[in-house]
């Protein structure tokens, strides 16, 4: 009995481990961008039909577990669980995650206790230490259109300049760089339990 629960430790050990650059990896501003909001749609009501996407700037998965979205008044919301977003991929958060119900859209993450107005609003994303990492006050005109139905998109011309930027410092490499070295560790750990387990099992014999 204490070398089977001994085995389950070991494997719990290693799957924190083969983790753990997820979970904790420094996220910072930029690293993720608001590129889309419906907030006014008329395919179905707005408390079915509001979403936002997000899109990742960077070389590496980013959870967005225990971040907070919010307005820049009362409306908050703590992503209670893993929503990753990967290397140059999107996620879609909304007030529905249900595509029979909400317009057909695909929500990653459904959220409560926060809405987008039709007209003027904000949406802020922070870290769980209330650091920014992205926001967009829209206002419904004039800056920003004020569609009924359709979306509001970011022009992706407004990507580059930050992802050359990225590339110009270093950044992209270093993220690169790091990667390679946690699959080199955590091979090695791998092995390391593999042995270990390999000694456990001949010693149940």
């Amino acid at each position: 009995m204490k070398n089977i629960t001994l085995i389950k430790t070991l494997f719990a050990l290693l799957f924190s481990f083969l983790f753990y650059p997820l979970a904790h990896a420094q996220v910072n501003p930029g690293d993720l961008v608001i590129t889309e909001i419906m907030n006014n749609p008329s395919a179905v009501s707005d408390g079915d039909g509001e979403w936002f996407e997000v899109y990742n700037t960077t070389g590496s998965s980013i959870d967005m577990d225990g971040m907070t979205i919010s307005d820049d008044g009362i409306d908050s919301h703590v992503i209670g669980n893993s929503l990753v977003v990967p290397p140059g991929g999107y996620v879609v958060l909304g007030t529905n995650e249900d595509g029979g119900t909400n317009g057909g859209v695909s929500v990653d993450y459904e959220y409560s206790s926060f809405f987008l107005a039709n007209s003027a609003d904000e949406i802020i994303i922070k870290t769980a230490t209330a650091t920014v990492i992205d926001q967009v006050f829209y206002d419904g005109c004039p800056n920003f259109p004020d569609p009924n139905g359709a979306s509001m998109s970011l022009n992706p011309t407004f990507l580059m300049p930050q992802i050359m930027m990225m590339e110009q410092t270093g950044v992209s490499q270093q993220l690169h760089l790091e990667m390679e070295i946690w699959v080199h560790l955590e091979l090695i750990m791998m092995l390391a339990v593999q042995q270990l387990i390999q000694v456990i099992l001949l010693s149940l014999k």
